[in-house]
């Protein structure tokens, strides 16, 4: 019987055992065939009598466990059964002598000592006078099948790993939202107290318009990364979230499933939102304060100045200020100012004269402070300046009446 044969009847023993059962000219069908169907099947189809003793043995078992039939024939089926597997022998021929066909797992030893995965079938035969006198074993090698499943485990198990250990929020979800499966983190950013309360939630209520703003869009995109939204956890409390989000399709390309992975990113938009109005308030003292206020380099590069800055030294606008540079007012100070900022960091109410681009004189008090780098490097000055010209004018000319008066004395006292 060759392997066309085999194919054309279809061959599964399991099946023919049922059929045999109940119909008897498919029984007679079969044994024609059986002959050359057993001999030549890849599964080990094995004989034994009550006591375990093997009595028939096929090319199957011979290829599978490396016994010829001359070997395996009169020995204890045991010979196959590795030596921590001995209570199968106690299995098979409790199953013989109850009369019960059983379908199980093992594992079988072969003659070089390999072990082999196999899937057994204990089917009782019984003589003319239906008294069982025997067993017919059907042993298929399943060692692949047990490595492709153990790949999975693993691989299965590596997966919940790092599903389970990973610090962002991850999710699979149904296109209404129902949390199907989630990490940890994910429900410690919603302020869960497990994942199994987590999925209880429907991911869609924290901010409905949101998800179907992503269903609708990864039917056509499959993935959304770096997706920023609002969403409202169960307590109450908003959240800034960043989200990556990847659609889950079936076999004809339609939608069926969401799996996403969430950062909480509520810290640092508070961060930037604080820092945004701390610019704005910066800003708005810096805009209206009346002091001149300006950030220049170290060569005199006016980076940055107010509207109080651009009138002292007779400027339309801050703009048109931002094109000088504040060291060519006055050159001997501004080195000064350099090489001693370098020492002692801020140098308070500083006195100097300044000529303003239009030629005019000014008298200036200002406060200068370092602006310095990682490296303890002076990079920035900023400055606050006062226009004292008006205040030094009024002192000189009252210096100038304080001595004409002391003339004007002396001369009358003398007379």
């Amino acid at each position: 019987m060759n392997r066309e044969l085999e194919d054309e009847l279809n061959f599964d023993l399991d099946e023919a055992i049922e059929k045999i059962k109940y119909d008897d000219q498919f029984l007679t069908y079969m044994i024609a065939n059986m002959a050359g169907i057993v001999e030549h099947s890849d599964d080990a189809i094995i004989g034994i009598d009550c006591e375990g003793t093997i009595l028939s043995w096929n090319n199957g078992a011979g290829k599978m466990y490396g016994y010829s039939s001359e070997e395996a024939i009169g020995k204890l089926i045991s010979i196959v059964i590795p030596q921590d597997h001995q209570e199968d022998l106690k299995f098979i021929l409790e199953n013989v002598n109850n009369s019960l066909v059983n379908k199980s797992e093992t594992i079988r030893k072969a003659k070089d000592g390999k072990k082999i995965d196999v899937s057994i079938t204990i089917s009782p035969v019984k003589d003319s006078k239906n008294n069982i006198c025997g067993a017919s074993i059907i042993e298929r090698d399943i060692t692949k099948q047990k490595q492709v499943e153990e790949s999975l485990r693993r691989s299965e198990e590596k997966y919940r790993r790092l599903f389970d250990d990973d610090l962002t929020g991850d999710f699979i979800a149904t296109l209404n939202g129902k949390i199907l499966d989630c990490n940890h983190s994910f429900a410690e950013i919603y302020g869960l107290k497990s994942t199994e309360q987590a999925k209880t939630f429907n991911i869609s209520d924290f901010n409905p318009d949101d998800w179907s703003y992503l269903v609708k869009n990864l039917k056509t995109k499959k993935k959304i990364p770096g997706h920023q939204t609002m969403h409202i956890r169960p307590d109450g409390k908003e959240i800034h979230v960043v989200t990556n989000v990847v659609g889950i399709f079936n076999e004809l390309n339609q939608l069926v499933q969401i799996k996403g992975y969430i950062f909480d990113d509520t810290e640092r938009k508070e961060a930037e939102e604080s820092l945004r109005r701390s610019e704005e308030k910066y800003r708005r003292l810096f805009d209206d304060d009346l002091t001149g206020d300006f950030i220049a380099t170290l060569n005199g590069k006016i980076l940055d100045c107010n509207k109080s800055f651009a009138e002292i030294y007779g400027f339309k606008s801050t703009e048109q200020a931002k094109t000088f540079n504040i060291s060519d007012f006055n050159p001997d100070d501004w080195s000064y100012l350099l090489k001693n900022l370098k020492i002692e960091q801020k140098i308070p109410r500083h006195q100097t004269v300044h000529q303003r681009p239009d030629g005019k004189e000014i008298h200036i008090v200002a406060n200068f402070v370092g602006i310095f780098n990682e490296l303890d490097q002076l990079v920035q000055i900023k400055g606050y300046i006062f226009d004292e010209t008006g205040r030094k004018e009024l002192e000189e000319d009252l210096e100038r009446n304080e001595r004409k008066y002391r003339r004007l004395f002396d001369e009358d006292f003398k007379n």
